[in-house]
């Protein structure tokens, strides 16, 4: 591989849950990028955090910047590069198209420097739709943990009441048997 600070791309990826989709789009970027004989670094937001987290120097370095994420990836840091910024799902359907659409998109922000691009050119954008998904699955991400730990609880709740239910039964049966037997007597 060439200088550990030198990728020709950059890419985050990042869904709420941080367990499949992340490491799936990572792996469909890190291929597409070796069958086009291009170097990436992959920066995952899982479930236990940040993974293979990008420097300054990466980022700066990198001919373009794939951010294929559905929750915040802190997308800002990435302002002045060439980037495409798509859900998740897009990087695992098509990272060879992502990698060409961000290869050719025009970077955007006050660290791009002025060129002779025409206007037309591809510029990739983040639609309002995909902002306001991307915040509402991040909160969904951060309460997952609350809905799964209510789940254990009532779970716990509903056992230990068939219990009871199941020794109270047994109880009041056995005093019922012994009832019985001692009017018989």
């Amino acid at each position: 591989m060439a200088d550990e600070s030198k990728y020709d791309i950059v890419a985050a990826t990042g869904c709420p849950t941080g367990i499949a989709h992340t490491f799936m789009a990572k792996e469909a970027l890190e291929k597409a990028a070796a069958a086009k004989g291009l170097t990436i670094k992959v920066e995952t937001h899982g479930q236990v955090g940040v993974e293979n987290e990008l420097t300054a120097a990466e980022i700066r370095n990198a001919k373009a910047v794939v951010v294929a994420a559905d929750k915040d990836v802190q997308a800002e840091r990435f302002t002045g590069k060439p980037m495409v910024n798509v859900g998740v799902t897009a990087a695992i359907k098509d990272a060879e198209g992502l990698i060409d659409r961000a290869l050719v998109a025009q970077p955007e922000g006050e660290l791009a420097e002025a060129d002779d691009a025409p206007v037309s050119s591809t510029i990739e954008k983040e639609s309002v739709g995909h902002i306001i998904y991307k915040h509402l699955m991040n909160g969904v991400s951060h309460m997952l943990v609350f809905v799964c730990s209510r789940s254990s609880a009532a779970l716990q709740w509903d056992l230990w009441f068939q219990f009871f239910l199941l020794t109270l039964q047994s109880l009041s049966a056995s005093v019922l048997l012994w009832f019985l037997v001692l009017l018989q007597v």
